[in-house]
Protein backbone atom coordinates (compact mmCIF):
# COMPACT_ATOMS: atom_id res chain seq x y z
CA UNK A 1 0.00 0.00 0.00
CA UNK A 2 3.19 2.49 -0.39
CA UNK A 3 2.07 4.12 -2.92
CA UNK A 4 -1.82 4.70 -1.93
CA UNK A 5 -1.55 8.14 -3.30
CA UNK A 6 -1.19 7.22 -6.67
CA UNK A 7 -3.53 4.74 -6.60
CA UNK A 8 -6.32 5.76 -4.48
CA UNK A 9 -6.23 9.32 -3.24
CA UNK A 10 -4.84 11.14 -6.92
CA UNK A 11 -7.12 9.08 -8.75
CA UNK A 12 -10.44 10.13 -6.03
CA UNK A 13 -9.30 14.37 -6.48
CA UNK A 14 -9.00 14.34 -9.82
CA UNK A 15 -12.67 12.60 -10.54
CA UNK A 16 -13.96 15.37 -7.58
CA UNK A 17 -11.41 18.71 -7.98
CA UNK A 18 -11.47 20.42 -4.83
CA UNK A 19 -12.95 19.14 -1.85
CA UNK A 20 -14.93 21.01 0.63
CA UNK A 21 -12.73 22.11 3.67
CA UNK A 22 -9.91 19.46 2.59
CA UNK A 23 -7.53 21.14 4.55
CA UNK A 24 -9.69 22.71 7.56
CA UNK A 25 -8.62 20.06 10.45
CA UNK A 26 -4.92 20.96 9.32
CA UNK A 27 -5.14 24.76 9.38
CA UNK A 28 -7.44 24.55 12.85
CA UNK A 29 -4.15 22.83 14.03
CA UNK A 30 -1.95 25.59 12.27
CA UNK A 31 -3.59 27.98 13.97
CA UNK A 32 -3.62 26.56 17.47
CA UNK A 33 -0.06 26.26 17.97
CA UNK A 34 0.36 30.22 17.13
CA UNK A 35 -1.43 30.72 20.55
CA UNK A 36 1.47 30.89 23.02
CA UNK A 37 -0.44 28.97 25.92
CA UNK A 38 -1.70 26.68 23.57
CA UNK A 39 1.18 25.47 21.99
CA UNK A 40 3.02 25.34 25.62
CA UNK A 41 -0.02 22.66 26.60
CA UNK A 42 -0.05 20.92 22.94
CA UNK A 43 3.69 21.33 21.84
CA UNK A 44 5.53 23.85 19.91
CA UNK A 45 5.33 21.91 16.31
CA UNK A 46 1.60 20.65 17.47
CA UNK A 47 3.39 17.03 18.30
CA UNK A 48 0.41 16.67 20.73
CA UNK A 49 -2.49 17.17 18.00
CA UNK A 50 -3.63 14.34 16.21
CA UNK A 51 -5.58 14.42 13.19
CA UNK A 52 -7.55 11.35 12.53
CA UNK A 53 -4.76 8.77 13.40
CA UNK A 54 -4.75 8.91 17.20
CA UNK A 55 -1.56 7.21 19.69
CA UNK A 56 -2.01 5.11 22.57
CA UNK A 57 -1.62 7.91 24.94
CA UNK A 58 0.18 7.61 28.42
CA UNK A 59 0.71 10.58 30.91
CA UNK A 60 3.95 11.89 28.90
CA UNK A 61 1.92 12.74 26.11
CA UNK A 62 -0.74 14.86 27.61
CA UNK A 63 -2.46 16.71 27.18
CA UNK A 64 -3.61 16.31 23.45
CA UNK A 65 -5.78 17.50 21.03
CA UNK A 66 -7.71 15.01 19.04
CA UNK A 67 -9.85 15.90 15.63
CA UNK A 68 -11.70 14.19 13.45
CA UNK A 69 -14.89 14.88 10.98
CA UNK A 70 -18.03 13.52 12.72
CA UNK A 71 -20.66 14.06 10.00
CA UNK A 72 -21.98 16.55 6.88
CA UNK A 73 -25.16 17.29 5.61
CA UNK A 74 -25.15 17.75 2.03
CA UNK A 75 -27.47 19.79 0.96
CA UNK A 76 -28.10 21.61 -2.34
CA UNK A 77 -24.37 21.90 -4.71
CA UNK A 78 -24.96 25.87 -4.66
CA UNK A 79 -26.21 26.48 -1.30
CA UNK A 80 -24.78 25.78 1.92
CA UNK A 81 -22.38 22.70 3.42
CA UNK A 82 -22.93 22.11 7.45
CA UNK A 83 -21.45 19.45 9.83
CA UNK A 84 -19.65 19.23 12.84
CA UNK A 85 -16.05 18.56 13.67
CA UNK A 86 -15.46 16.20 16.81
CA UNK A 87 -12.56 17.14 18.85
CA UNK A 88 -11.27 15.52 22.32
CA UNK A 89 -9.00 17.24 24.83
CA UNK A 90 -6.99 14.49 27.06
CA UNK A 91 -5.95 15.80 30.28
CA UNK A 92 -3.37 14.87 32.95
CA UNK A 93 -5.00 12.18 35.45
CA UNK A 94 -4.29 15.17 37.88
CA UNK A 95 -7.34 16.99 36.67
CA UNK A 96 -9.62 13.68 37.41
CA UNK A 97 -12.57 14.93 39.26
CA UNK A 98 -12.06 19.11 38.58
CA UNK A 99 -15.04 19.70 36.33
CA UNK A 100 -14.19 23.24 36.97
CA UNK A 101 -10.57 22.78 36.00
CA UNK A 102 -11.82 21.36 32.65
CA UNK A 103 -14.55 24.16 32.20
CA UNK A 104 -11.28 26.78 32.53
CA UNK A 105 -9.25 24.52 29.46
CA UNK A 106 -12.40 24.43 27.43
CA UNK A 107 -13.23 28.60 28.39
CA UNK A 108 -9.73 29.04 26.72
CA UNK A 109 -10.21 26.84 23.19
CA UNK A 110 -14.10 28.94 23.33
CA UNK A 111 -12.71 32.48 23.94
CA UNK A 112 -9.04 31.40 20.91
CA UNK A 113 -11.47 29.99 18.43
CA UNK A 114 -14.30 33.14 19.02
CA UNK A 115 -11.72 35.71 18.98
CA UNK A 116 -7.79 35.31 17.79
CA UNK A 117 -8.48 31.81 15.93
CA UNK A 118 -8.17 33.22 11.82
CA UNK A 119 -9.31 30.79 9.20
CA UNK A 120 -11.59 33.55 7.59
CA UNK A 121 -8.71 35.89 6.56
CA UNK A 122 -7.50 35.44 3.06
CA UNK A 123 -4.61 36.96 3.43
CA UNK A 124 -3.76 33.93 6.43
CA UNK A 125 -1.68 31.08 5.82
CA UNK A 126 -4.53 29.54 7.52
CA UNK A 127 -7.00 30.35 5.23
CA UNK A 128 -10.05 28.04 4.13
CA UNK A 129 -11.80 28.58 1.38
CA UNK A 130 -15.85 29.07 1.64
CA UNK A 131 -15.59 28.67 4.89
CA UNK A 132 -18.08 30.94 6.57
CA UNK A 133 -18.99 29.41 10.52
CA UNK A 134 -16.44 27.88 12.77
CA UNK A 135 -16.17 27.45 16.60
CA UNK A 136 -19.71 29.71 17.38
CA UNK A 137 -22.42 27.17 18.88
CA UNK A 138 -19.73 24.20 19.84
CA UNK A 139 -20.66 22.09 22.67
CA UNK A 140 -18.44 20.70 25.68
CA UNK A 141 -18.81 17.71 27.23
CA UNK A 142 -17.08 17.45 30.60
CA UNK A 143 -18.72 13.80 31.53
CA UNK A 144 -16.08 11.41 29.61
CA UNK A 145 -12.98 9.40 30.40
CA UNK A 146 -10.63 8.68 27.97
CA UNK A 147 -9.46 4.83 28.65
CA UNK A 148 -5.86 4.41 27.05
CA UNK A 149 -3.79 1.32 28.63
CA UNK A 150 -5.96 1.26 31.55
CA UNK A 151 -5.27 4.80 32.74
CA UNK A 152 -8.67 6.42 32.35
CA UNK A 153 -7.67 10.37 31.75
CA UNK A 154 -10.11 13.12 32.25
CA UNK A 155 -11.29 14.51 28.76
CA UNK A 156 -13.45 16.93 27.32
CA UNK A 157 -15.35 16.22 24.40
CA UNK A 158 -15.84 18.56 22.00
CA UNK A 159 -18.47 19.17 19.19
CA UNK A 160 -17.83 22.27 16.29
CA UNK A 161 -19.87 22.99 14.16
CA UNK A 162 -18.86 24.47 10.40
CA UNK A 163 -20.49 26.06 7.63
CA UNK A 164 -19.43 26.52 4.01
CA UNK A 165 -20.62 28.53 1.43
CA UNK A 166 -20.43 26.73 -1.60
CA UNK A 167 -21.09 29.85 -4.01
CA UNK A 168 -18.29 31.76 -2.05
CA UNK A 169 -16.09 28.45 -2.04
CA UNK A 170 -16.71 28.65 -6.37
CA UNK A 171 -14.90 31.92 -6.31
CA UNK A 172 -11.86 31.42 -3.39
CA UNK A 173 -11.22 28.11 -4.71
CA UNK A 174 -9.53 27.27 -7.91
CA UNK A 175 -11.07 24.15 -9.86
CA UNK A 176 -14.37 23.87 -7.42
CA UNK A 177 -17.33 23.07 -9.01
CA UNK A 178 -19.49 20.11 -7.55
CA UNK A 179 -22.03 20.71 -10.13
CA UNK A 180 -19.43 19.43 -12.52
CA UNK A 181 -19.92 15.30 -13.85
CA UNK A 182 -18.27 12.58 -12.89
CA UNK A 183 -15.52 11.27 -14.88
CA UNK A 184 -14.84 7.56 -14.28
CA UNK A 185 -12.14 7.59 -16.56
CA UNK A 186 -9.69 9.23 -14.30
CA UNK A 187 -10.48 6.42 -11.48
CA UNK A 188 -7.34 4.29 -13.23
CA UNK A 189 -6.52 1.17 -11.12
CA UNK A 190 -8.70 1.95 -8.45
CA UNK A 191 -10.97 0.01 -9.87
CA UNK A 192 -9.23 -3.03 -9.27
CA UNK A 193 -7.67 -2.31 -6.12
CA UNK A 194 -7.59 -5.29 -3.74
CA UNK A 195 -5.62 -7.27 -1.04
CA UNK A 196 -5.60 -10.88 -0.01
CA UNK A 197 -5.44 -11.05 4.17
CA UNK A 198 -4.51 -14.45 5.35
CA UNK A 199 -5.06 -15.59 9.26
CA UNK A 200 -2.77 -17.14 10.81
CA UNK A 201 -2.61 -19.16 13.80
CA UNK A 202 -1.10 -16.28 15.75
CA UNK A 203 -4.02 -14.00 14.41
CA UNK A 204 -1.39 -11.92 12.22
CA UNK A 205 -2.95 -10.57 9.31
CA UNK A 206 -1.08 -10.25 6.13
CA UNK A 207 -1.91 -8.47 2.92
CA UNK A 208 -0.71 -9.48 -0.34
CA UNK A 209 -2.50 -7.90 -3.65
CA UNK A 210 -5.22 -9.33 -5.17
CA UNK A 211 -8.60 -9.82 -3.83
CA UNK A 212 -10.14 -10.19 -0.18
CA UNK A 213 -9.94 -13.02 0.81
CA UNK A 214 -9.56 -15.00 4.37
CA UNK A 215 -8.09 -18.60 4.90
CA UNK A 216 -11.59 -21.16 4.80
CA UNK A 217 -13.30 -18.77 3.95
CA UNK A 218 -15.20 -17.45 0.69
CA UNK A 219 -13.59 -14.47 -1.50
CA UNK A 220 -15.04 -11.03 -0.12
Amino acid sequence: MGNKQERIDRPLKNVLGPLVGEDLLINFKKELIKERILQAMFGGAGERVFITDHPNLNESIVPAFMLDWRQETFNSNRAYFEGTISAMIVLPTQLSGDTNGLRRVASMIQRWMAGTMDLFNSESDSFVPGLVKFGYGATYDYTGLADYSGIKFPSIQITIPFMFDLELLRLESNGFDPNQPLDDSDMGYLESIGLTVYETDNNTIIFNEGVISVTGQTNI
